[in-house]
């Protein structure tokens, strides 16, 4: 089965370890393959616009210059995307939430799960090229698109939650003479706690990674679309843009 990925960026490049033969395109790098394919992954930005809200014009794109049997996008798109694609350009298409980052954190953690949204028959195109490459315990979700869509916003938002919930008792921990290092350790002793996320980097005492930074936006704009008023998710991207204009807790 031919497998082509779209875009060559960190989670193109890490699709590009998974499937070391699939064929790259990517115009901005100088790759290009405009051979149709039977699964294209499409691994491009959707960077922020200026209102807050996510840019899906280059995942649009790719579908509608690209042709394969089934797409398979990685990248984060709003709820509703996938199947507004679909109906658009007749074609078909899965989702699925993307976990490869930049920070440390992304790059420790070894995923053994897969989400993937769409119609079985088409999941199953994708999931037939995983379990080639997987062990047995590797787990599979299969989901609706917009499920699988708001899960990504859902994961993202509740690191960002992480960050600046540990950010702001580092700086009640400093109000009371407390190490923040040592309290940190005696709350992680509750096995209900994970310990992704919860370092203060006091030169930067909040969250600031580009995924971060594009996604609580997006899926604040997304809510005015829904008329629903996120006001816990406003208040965290507020709270973490005043730590940033702090600048440092040294």
């Amino acid at each position: 089965m031919s497998v082509k990925i779209i875009g060559n960026g960190i989670v193109g490049t890490n699709m590009a370890k998974l499937f070391p033969e699939a064929y790259i395109h990517d115009p901005p790098k100088g790759h290009i393959c405009n051979i149709k394919t039977d699964i294209a992954i499409i691994c491009v930005p959707t960077e922020m616009k200026s209102d807050g809200s996510a840019d899906i014009s280059i995942v649009e794109k790719v579908i509608m210059e690209n042709e394969a049997d089934v797409f398979f996008i990685k990248s984060a798109v709003p709820p509703g995307t996938t199947d507004m694609l679909i109906k658009k350009y007749g074609k078909r298409i899965c989702v699925s939430p993307e976990y490869f980052g930049s920070t440390i954190h992304a790059n420790n953690v070894d995923y053994d799960f897969l989400i993937i949204g769409g119609q079985k028959k088409d999941c199953n195109v994708i999931i037939k090229e995983y379990k080639k490459i997987k062990h047995p315990n590797f787990k599979i979700y299969i989901t609706s698109t917009k499920t699988a869509e708001l899960c990504k916003y859902m994961e993202n938002t509740w690191l960002a939650f992480k960050v600046t919930f540990c950010n702001e008792f580092y700086r009640i921990a400093q109000h009371c003479e407390v190490d923040y290092n040592e309290l940190r350790e005696l709350w992680l002793a509750d096995p209900r706690i994970n310990r992704s996320h919860t370092f203060v980097y006091e030169d930067k005492p909040f969250y600031d990674s580009h995924c971060l930074n594009k996604d609580i936006p997006a899926i604040i704009a997304f809510c005015e679309t829904i008329k629903y008023n996120p006001t816990l998710l406003r208040q965290m991207h507020l709270t973490n843009k005043r730590f940033k204009g702090e600048k440092s807790c040294q």
